[in-house]
């Protein structure tokens, strides 16, 4: 909510990263927040993809696969 209205989420993010970026540029992690939010954008944040692995089979195991899946890649890719 923004001075009394509610705004979309992506609105927000905008508005929220934009009063961040001077700091995250000076720590230099402004161009992997601005990767990390294309990619929630895109692909939905981690509810909604769990949410959707789940609704295919009802299976709370893959939903488990896939947070193990999707972990392993963060750690790999911040090697």
């Amino acid at each position: 909510m923004e001075a009394g209205r509610l705004l979309p989420a992506q609105e927000m993010i905008e508005k929220l990263l934009a009063f961040a970026r001077p700091a995250l540029e000076e720590a230099e992690i402004g161009r992997r927040s601005r990767s990390s939010r294309a990619i929630t954008l895109a692909r939905g944040n981690g509810a909604r993809r769990q949410r959707e692995v789940y609704g295919r089979a009802g299976q709370f195991e893959d939903v488990v696969d896939m947070l193990i899946e999707e972990t392993s890649q963060g750690m790999a890719e911040a090697s």
